[in-house]
């Protein structure tokens, strides 16, 4: 939905309040968990509420424009980074020449956020990914545990299992586990 005032903002939120016809009764409901339920509020004996209560919490997102950018973070290091286009072929940039190395820093960071996360991908909405990231305005849109290979593998096929190798051999390294080679 795009809100561009505040009368179509709470038009917006009103209608995200409204249950669906699964949602009125949690309990029997696959698609609401238990979770859900007491996160929203939801009385799972509620039969007849088509309102989640006030207290339920809703998640409102901003879309930025920009190029949309992937990078693969494992321990202290960006292993790779991609441009995902709403478009086109996903494409492979250089980091450093292609991607600011500012902005190594900027996912390193994120990444550090949660502690004793090993591996994560953390995607951008960036003006200029050649750019000083300080001389920018950039949004940090996903922070995720999961490494997306495929999206590097789109970019070039090869990098993803260097890309799974190097993750493989640092979790190992952090677990004390030896890794026999494959030969």
């Amino acid at each position: 939905i795009r809100v561009s005032s505040v009368e179509e903002l709470s038009t917006a939120i009103a209608h995200m309040r409204l249950r669906s016809e699964e949602q009125l009764s949690p309990a029997r409901s696959l698609i609401t968990s238990a979770y859900a339920e007491y996160i929203l509020g939801m009385d799972p004996s509620d039969e007849v509420g088509r309102l989640a209560p006030p207290t339920a919490r809703l998640l409102l997102e901003k879309h930025v424009s920009g190029r949309y950018v992937r990078c693969l973070v494992c321990g202290p290091k960006v292993l790779a980074a991609v441009e995902i286009p709403k478009a086109g072929p996903t494409r492979l940039l250089q980091l450093g020449s292609e991607l600011h190395e500012g902005f190594e820093n900027v996912v390193r960071e994120a990444a550090g956020v949660i502690p004793g996360l090993a591996t994560a991908s953390v995607d951008l909405v960036i003006t200029d990914p050649a750019r000083d990231p300080n001389r920018q305005r950039f949004y940090i849109v996903e922070l995720c545990e999961r490494s997306w290979f495929g999206s590097y593998m789109d970019a070039s096929p090869e990098l993803g299992e260097v890309l799974a190798d190097t993750v493989l051999t640092y979790e190992a390294d952090q677990a004390s586990v030896a890794i026999r080679d494959r030969a």
